[in-house]
């Protein structure tokens, strides 16, 4: 994990701790050994972020610290979608990836923005994946974004696709788990931890025709598992680091929509 990474590492967890008021010079410590813990073991990025959250939980003896940030942002988000395509659901749901917790680069956006420039990273045709797709997984993201998503859906089996919802079980920083998600009229999986699909449900891959992978955690645990990825991928999200923005040649804060094929020709610049 580079030092950017880590520097995302150590804002990330830290400000858990601050939006808490913690002043405690003992609880930093034991934070920061622990970080470094993780770092030193050699864990990969997703490992250790991952890992590093389920400390903060098990710390504060609170199995989801970002309930209250989550529950603001869904309360917040008023959706007016009136005849739209597959392409632009596809985009506003790249969009609506800006909610998140605090990064060096990014302000922990609190609202479920809907406009903005999106960047195509393709090496193929995303409509035209959508379009021969009969089955579809949606790896859910941030909580709040996810209610576009569930839009997303909704339109893709108008167009006569099966949809199902992948959601983390265990709460991860401000990601959607099924608490969240309610009641919803598609079939829900769950990855029976805070990891993400490409880490626990990979062997089901070949169940869908097409994954939507949503957020920044998804990709980079696609990243992760990119050689063992079989299925065909379109990841939507907002280049919210300055590693992903110069990854993707975009502006930092624009949101994406890329291919498996795409993302596998980054691996060698990762």
């Amino acid at each position: 994990m580079g030092p950017e990474c880590v520097k995302c590492l150590i804002c990330s967890r830290l400000n858990h701790f601050l939006e808490r008021g913690i002043s405690e010079e003992r609880a930093y410590s034991l934070l920061l050994t622990k970080l470094s813990q993780l770092v030193m073991e050699g864990r990969n990025r997703t490992e250790i972020f991952v890992e590093s959250f389920d400390w903060v939980s098990k710390y504060f003896g609170e199995e989801d610290p970002c309930r209250d940030k989550k529950a603001s942002v869904i309360k917040s988000v008023r959706l007016d979608l009136v005849n739209v395509d597959i392409k632009w659901m596809l985009e506003l749901s790249a969009m609506a990836n800006s909610v998140d917790v605090l990064m060096p680069d990014y302000d922990g956006g609190d609202r479920v923005e809907l406009e903005g420039r999106v960047a195509y990273r393709v090496k193929g045709d995303p409509v035209e994946e959508l379009r021969r797709a009969k089955r579809v997984a949606i790896l859910l993201d941030n909580a709040g974004e996810h209610l576009v998503d569930v839009e997303l859906a909704r339109v893709l089996r108008e167009s006569g696709k099966e949809v199902v919802l992948v959601v983390r079980s265990l709460p991860y920083e401000v990601d959607v788990t099924p608490e969240d998600l309610g009641p919803v009229d598609f079939e829900v999986l769950e990855t029976g931890s805070r990891y993400t699909f490409f880490y626990t449900l990979l062997d089901r891959q070949d169940q869908f025709d097409l994954i939507i992978s949503k957020g920044i955690a998804n990709l980079e645990s696609l990243l992760d598992t990119v050689d063992s990825v079989r299925t065909p991928v379109l990841a939507l999200f907002r280049a919210k680091c300055l590693p992903l923005a110069r990854l993707f040649k975009v502006n930092l804060g624009d949101a994406v929509i890329t291919d498996l094929e795409y993302v596998r020709e980054l691996r060698e610049f990762i």
